[in-house]
């Protein structure tokens, strides 16, 4: 019976250490990196008392991005709709969610917010310092998949 009750506790804990596997850039749920990416950014502080997010649609990364994530309301805007949303000299707040990287061991995804206008018929974007995320992650060998590591 002891030996069952460590085994059982032995298991829990790595499932908690090692977290969600993510193994996927295809899938509408939490493997896929990117939709994982996405709810990393929403729980930060970054995201802090945001009711809803603008995310630039873009069929690699963002097209299996649920329309809700935890208590954020996440609106996928495509570029025809940017063009109407900054009419009138208009801006807004966009995030661009960037394809998985790789570098000196580490995989991540960045998540960039930028301010968009319309300036003489063409939009701009202006990247907001301070306000991106890069998410980390490993991979797992066993698993064979990613393990989120951290936000910066």
């Amino acid at each position: 019976m002891r030996t069952l009750i460590i085994t059982l506790l032995s298991t829990l804990m790595s499932h908690s250490l090692f977290g969600q596997i993510i193994n996927s850039t295809e899938s509408t749920d939490l493997s896929n990196i990117y939709n994982h990416a996405l709810s990393v950014y929403c729980d930060s502080s970054l995201a802090k008392n945001l009711n809803s997010l603008m995310v630039e649609y873009e069929s690699l990364t963002t097209s299996h991005i649920p329309p809700k994530i935890g208590n954020v309301e996440i609106k996928l805007i495509e570029y025809k709709q940017l063009i109407s949303l900054t009419s009138n000299k208009k801006s807004i707040e966009l995030l661009r969610v960037i394809p998985i990287r790789h570098e000196k061991g580490c995989f991540f995804v960045n998540i960039l917010p930028y301010r968009v206008t319309k300036k003489g018929g063409k939009l701009e974007y202006s990247l907001l310092m301070g306000m991106g995320a890069k998410i980390e992650y490993r991979f797992d060998c066993n698993t064979k998949g990613f393990v989120f590591d951290k936000i910066e």
